[in-house]
Protein backbone atom coordinates (compact mmCIF):
# COMPACT_ATOMS: atom_id res chain seq x y z
CA UNK A 1 0.00 0.00 0.00
CA UNK A 2 3.04 2.76 1.25
CA UNK A 3 4.48 1.54 -2.27
CA UNK A 4 1.20 2.15 -4.46
CA UNK A 5 1.17 5.51 -2.37
CA UNK A 6 4.58 6.38 -3.48
CA UNK A 7 3.58 6.04 -6.95
CA UNK A 8 0.91 7.74 -7.11
CA UNK A 9 2.20 10.76 -5.40
CA UNK A 10 5.18 10.47 -8.47
CA UNK A 11 2.70 10.89 -10.75
CA UNK A 12 0.78 13.74 -9.48
CA UNK A 13 4.63 15.28 -9.03
CA UNK A 14 5.17 14.46 -12.78
CA UNK A 15 1.79 15.88 -14.16
CA UNK A 16 2.40 19.06 -12.08
CA UNK A 17 5.28 19.80 -13.27
CA UNK A 18 4.11 19.32 -17.06
CA UNK A 19 1.51 21.98 -15.90
CA UNK A 20 4.08 24.77 -15.16
CA UNK A 21 5.07 27.29 -17.24
CA UNK A 22 8.45 26.96 -18.52
CA UNK A 23 9.90 29.66 -16.74
CA UNK A 24 8.94 27.86 -13.55
CA UNK A 25 10.23 24.55 -14.74
CA UNK A 26 14.11 25.66 -15.55
CA UNK A 27 16.44 28.18 -14.54
CA UNK A 28 17.52 31.66 -16.06
CA UNK A 29 20.87 32.39 -17.11
CA UNK A 30 21.18 35.12 -14.00
CA UNK A 31 20.12 31.92 -11.37
CA UNK A 32 22.60 29.84 -13.04
CA UNK A 33 25.18 32.06 -12.47
CA UNK A 34 24.23 32.70 -8.79
CA UNK A 35 24.94 28.81 -8.68
CA UNK A 36 28.01 28.85 -10.60
CA UNK A 37 29.74 31.29 -8.70
CA UNK A 38 28.39 30.30 -5.02
CA UNK A 39 30.90 29.40 -2.23
CA UNK A 40 29.57 26.69 0.45
CA UNK A 41 31.25 25.89 3.27
CA UNK A 42 30.53 21.93 3.02
CA UNK A 43 31.56 19.64 0.52
CA UNK A 44 28.03 18.12 0.36
CA UNK A 45 26.60 21.10 -0.96
CA UNK A 46 29.72 22.10 -3.32
CA UNK A 47 29.61 18.16 -4.95
CA UNK A 48 25.64 18.77 -5.26
CA UNK A 49 26.51 21.91 -7.06
CA UNK A 50 28.69 20.28 -9.49
CA UNK A 51 26.85 17.12 -10.76
CA UNK A 52 23.22 19.64 -10.84
CA UNK A 53 25.48 22.08 -13.29
CA UNK A 54 27.05 19.54 -14.99
CA UNK A 55 23.54 18.27 -15.87
CA UNK A 56 22.48 22.09 -16.48
CA UNK A 57 25.38 22.14 -19.17
CA UNK A 58 24.78 18.86 -20.74
CA UNK A 59 20.55 17.70 -20.58
CA UNK A 60 21.66 14.30 -19.33
CA UNK A 61 19.30 13.49 -16.85
CA UNK A 62 20.15 11.33 -13.55
CA UNK A 63 20.07 7.90 -14.15
CA UNK A 64 22.47 9.08 -17.65
CA UNK A 65 24.93 10.59 -15.40
CA UNK A 66 25.07 8.21 -12.52
CA UNK A 67 25.42 5.40 -15.05
CA UNK A 68 28.75 7.49 -17.16
CA UNK A 69 32.02 5.89 -17.11
CA UNK A 70 35.21 6.60 -18.33
CA UNK A 71 34.41 4.73 -21.38
CA UNK A 72 31.86 7.20 -21.99
CA UNK A 73 34.07 10.28 -22.19
CA UNK A 74 35.90 10.97 -25.63
CA UNK A 75 39.33 13.06 -25.47
CA UNK A 76 39.95 14.23 -29.93
CA UNK A 77 43.66 14.19 -30.71
CA UNK A 78 42.75 18.56 -30.64
CA UNK A 79 42.17 17.90 -27.19
CA UNK A 80 38.01 18.51 -27.25
CA UNK A 81 35.98 16.60 -24.58
CA UNK A 82 32.91 14.46 -26.39
CA UNK A 83 30.14 12.22 -24.13
CA UNK A 84 29.26 9.68 -26.41
CA UNK A 85 26.21 7.72 -24.42
CA UNK A 86 22.79 5.15 -25.23
CA UNK A 87 19.96 7.38 -23.73
CA UNK A 88 18.54 4.54 -21.69
CA UNK A 89 14.44 5.85 -22.25
CA UNK A 90 14.81 5.53 -25.87
CA UNK A 91 18.54 3.66 -26.70
CA UNK A 92 18.97 6.67 -29.00
CA UNK A 93 22.83 7.20 -29.52
CA UNK A 94 24.30 10.79 -28.30
CA UNK A 95 27.24 12.37 -29.18
CA UNK A 96 27.77 15.43 -26.75
CA UNK A 97 30.54 18.19 -26.97
CA UNK A 98 31.01 19.48 -23.83
CA UNK A 99 31.33 23.30 -22.90
CA UNK A 100 33.83 24.61 -20.57
CA UNK A 101 31.95 24.22 -17.32
CA UNK A 102 30.95 20.78 -17.64
CA UNK A 103 34.63 19.59 -18.36
CA UNK A 104 36.66 21.39 -15.71
CA UNK A 105 33.52 19.46 -13.68
CA UNK A 106 34.95 16.47 -14.55
CA UNK A 107 38.54 17.16 -14.03
CA UNK A 108 37.98 18.44 -10.87
CA UNK A 109 36.63 14.55 -10.13
CA UNK A 110 39.51 12.86 -11.77
CA UNK A 111 40.99 11.39 -9.19
CA UNK A 112 37.59 9.79 -8.63
CA UNK A 113 36.66 8.69 -11.99
CA UNK A 114 40.33 7.01 -11.96
CA UNK A 115 39.98 4.83 -8.87
CA UNK A 116 36.33 4.30 -9.51
CA UNK A 117 35.69 4.09 -13.72
CA UNK A 118 32.88 6.59 -12.81
CA UNK A 119 32.80 9.98 -14.03
CA UNK A 120 30.63 11.54 -10.91
CA UNK A 121 30.06 10.73 -7.21
CA UNK A 122 26.73 10.71 -7.81
CA UNK A 123 24.55 10.43 -4.52
CA UNK A 124 20.85 8.91 -4.79
CA UNK A 125 18.17 11.30 -6.15
CA UNK A 126 16.27 11.59 -3.32
CA UNK A 127 19.77 13.30 -1.73
CA UNK A 128 20.08 15.25 -4.63
CA UNK A 129 16.94 16.79 -4.59
CA UNK A 130 17.06 17.10 -1.01
CA UNK A 131 20.18 18.82 -0.96
CA UNK A 132 19.20 21.35 -3.62
CA UNK A 133 16.68 22.80 -1.41
CA UNK A 134 19.60 23.65 0.52
CA UNK A 135 21.68 25.31 -2.91
CA UNK A 136 19.16 26.89 -4.12
CA UNK A 137 18.44 28.86 -0.34
CA UNK A 138 21.91 29.64 -0.20
CA UNK A 139 21.99 31.14 -3.38
CA UNK A 140 18.75 33.02 -2.80
CA UNK A 141 16.65 31.35 -5.92
CA UNK A 142 13.09 31.66 -5.31
CA UNK A 143 11.86 28.03 -6.76
CA UNK A 144 12.17 25.03 -4.95
CA UNK A 145 15.24 23.28 -7.01
CA UNK A 146 14.82 19.49 -8.03
CA UNK A 147 16.91 17.59 -10.93
CA UNK A 148 14.70 17.97 -13.24
CA UNK A 149 15.07 21.68 -14.00
CA UNK A 150 18.72 21.18 -14.64
CA UNK A 151 17.69 19.55 -18.53
CA UNK A 152 14.94 21.49 -18.74
CA UNK A 153 17.51 24.60 -17.97
CA UNK A 154 19.97 23.24 -20.54
CA UNK A 155 17.29 22.75 -23.28
CA UNK A 156 15.48 26.22 -23.03
CA UNK A 157 18.30 28.49 -21.29
CA UNK A 158 21.75 27.10 -22.71
CA UNK A 159 20.51 25.92 -26.23
CA UNK A 160 17.17 27.32 -27.26
CA UNK A 161 17.91 30.28 -25.39
CA UNK A 162 21.11 31.03 -27.22
CA UNK A 163 19.30 30.22 -30.73
CA UNK A 164 20.18 26.56 -31.48
CA UNK A 165 17.85 25.55 -34.15
CA UNK A 166 15.15 22.56 -32.80
CA UNK A 167 16.78 20.00 -34.53
CA UNK A 168 19.90 20.71 -33.15
CA UNK A 169 18.57 20.59 -30.00
CA UNK A 170 16.48 17.19 -30.53
CA UNK A 171 20.36 15.97 -31.54
CA UNK A 172 21.97 17.29 -28.05
CA UNK A 173 19.21 15.57 -26.01
CA UNK A 174 18.09 12.79 -27.36
CA UNK A 175 14.77 13.34 -28.53
CA UNK A 176 13.45 11.50 -31.64
CA UNK A 177 12.66 13.76 -34.77
CA UNK A 178 12.44 13.59 -38.49
CA UNK A 179 15.41 16.19 -39.02
CA UNK A 180 17.97 15.37 -36.12
CA UNK A 181 19.59 12.33 -37.91
CA UNK A 182 20.21 14.69 -41.08
CA UNK A 183 22.49 16.95 -37.92
CA UNK A 184 26.15 16.26 -37.83
CA UNK A 185 28.56 15.79 -35.29
CA UNK A 186 30.76 18.95 -37.19
CA UNK A 187 27.35 20.68 -36.90
CA UNK A 188 26.59 19.48 -33.40
CA UNK A 189 30.52 20.81 -32.01
CA UNK A 190 30.13 24.45 -34.29
CA UNK A 191 27.10 24.74 -32.73
CA UNK A 192 27.86 23.99 -28.95
CA UNK A 193 31.03 26.15 -29.89
CA UNK A 194 28.61 29.37 -30.85
CA UNK A 195 26.82 28.67 -27.39
CA UNK A 196 30.20 28.53 -25.40
CA UNK A 197 30.72 32.43 -26.92
CA UNK A 198 27.51 33.08 -25.78
CA UNK A 199 27.92 32.04 -22.54
CA UNK A 200 31.34 33.76 -21.92
CA UNK A 201 29.83 37.10 -22.93
CA UNK A 202 27.55 36.78 -20.30
CA UNK A 203 30.33 36.10 -17.84
CA UNK A 204 29.03 32.17 -17.72
CA UNK A 205 33.00 31.43 -17.66
CA UNK A 206 34.52 28.89 -14.66
CA UNK A 207 32.90 27.07 -11.91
Amino acid sequence: RDTDRSRGLVDVYKRQMKLLPIKNTCLTLEEVSLILKARFTTVRLDKIRDIFLFSCFTGLNYSDIKNLTTKNLVVTPNGKYWIKIYIQKSSVPMNIPLLDIPRIILEKYSEYSNSTGLLLPIPSIQKMNYYLKEVGEECKIEKQLTFNFARHTFVYTILKGNGLATETVNKLTGRKSLNCGKVTDFQLYKAMEKVSEKLKENNIINI
